[in-house]
């Protein structure tokens, strides 16, 4: 190895926040977040700025395979790794993953029954704008 490359991170950057802070943070607090809304079977749930999917995934098996579960993100990145992690279950919803800006929603109103957003407010280029679309 070059004296260059002694420090260089051998992984993207969704791949390390996967790995470093979806087991120190997420894995805390998403079902935490979950809890808040109680989401049953059949429900249409959106996990908005869902980055690798540490809540999305979890909601699968708690609305069923009638139920309708959608990771939305702006980091085309954060998606690969979120599809690369999903596992399916015939019991269990299937995960559809779309890249969007949560400040203008790819979804027509009231398409959800209930919608997350773990840690991503932070990120919103427009918080107050982004955090609209939201709570309407």
């Amino acid at each position: 190895m070059s004296e260059a490359n002694d420090w260089q991170i051998p992984v993207s950057g969704a791949e390390l926040y996967e790995t470093m802070f979806v087991p120190t943070i997420s894995a805390v607090w998403a079902p935490k977040v979950i809890a808040l809304a109680q989401p049953q079977l059949g429900e249409r749930i959106l996990d908005v700025a869902c980055g690798t999917g540490a809540l999305t995934r979890l909601i699968p098996a708690l609305v069923g395979p009638r139920g309708r579960v959608v990771g939305l993100d702006l980091n085309s990145a954060v998606l690969d790794v979120a599809r690369s992690r999903a596992i399916h279950q015939a019991s269990a919803a299937q995960i559809e993953w779309h890249e969007g800006d949560a400040s203008a929603l790819p979804f027509a109103d009231e398409t959800f029954d209930v919608v997350y957003c773990e840690l991503g407010l932070m990120f919103f280029p427009d918080r107050i704008a982004g955090s609209l679309p939201i709570v309407c």
